[in-house]
């Protein structure tokens, strides 16, 4: 029973860190988009931007302890496996660093497979991509400590159990039947070209449109 709660505190120190974690990273990806959007002029009064907060918090943080949550979950695991053969004191810089790495080779996996550049725009440049690489570090060493004050009359606390048991967990769950909705016929019509500034939001003749980052053609 003593292990059971044990594991079962580990599980809730994996769930506060993961939730911690992800108001951080959500909290700073949201600043960094903003500052982003003064430097191109666009004025962002205090109201707008507690706005802004807020909404991110409601809509990008679940996504994103997602994607956290997923490079949280296996360098905690890797982290603690380590610790156990190296020596229980160097899980404090272990967890915060694993977590670092772990967030880092995550989000470059992303961007490779996703179609846009970089999922998280804030990670873009590297302020913001150690910014939000210190938010996963902070996170890990939280994990760390709450685990590391956990009673260890029965044997070490580990998040290894943990990691196994929600990757087991993960591998028996039923395939989504999701499907994706067959193509549809569109067209892409350039209709302004010569323009040498990307990243930014430029007039066409037509309408509004986005300049894509990296090209020097506006698509509509």
């Amino acid at each position: 029973m003593a292990v059971l709660v044990g594991w079962r505190r580990v599980v809730l120190a994996f769930i506060v860190a993961l939730i911690v974690g992800s108001v951080l990273g959500s909290l700073v990806q949201t600043q960094f988009n903003l500052q982003a959007l003064e430097g191109l002029g666009v004025e962002i009064s205090m109201a707008t931007r507690l706005q802004t907060t807020v909404q991110d918090l409601l809509n990008f943080a679940p996504l994103y302890a997602i994607l956290f949550g997923l490079s949280f979950l296996f360098s905690q695991g890797a982290a603690s496996l380590v610790a156990r053969l190296a020596g229980q004191s160097g899980r404090l810089w272990l967890c915060p660093l694993a977590a670092a790495v772990g967030l880092w080779a995550t989000l470059r996996i992303v961007d490779a497979l996703a179609p846009m550049p970089t999922l998280i725009a804030a990670t873009r440049d590297m302020g913001g991509l150690l910014a939000m690489l210190v938010t996963a570090a902070l996170s890990g060493l939280l994990f760390a400590v709450l685990v590391s004050r956990l009673p260890r009359k029965n044997g070490n606390a580990s998040a290894v159990p943990v990691a196994m048991l929600l990757m087991v967990a993960g591998a028996v769950l039923p395939e989504s039947d999701a499907v994706a909705d067959e193509a549809t016929d569109y067209t892409i019509e350039t209709v302004a070209s010569g323009w040498n500034i990307p990243g930014q939001w430029r007039s066409c003749p037509m309408d509004e449109c986005w300049l894509l980052k990296g090209r020097d053609v506006c698509e509509c």
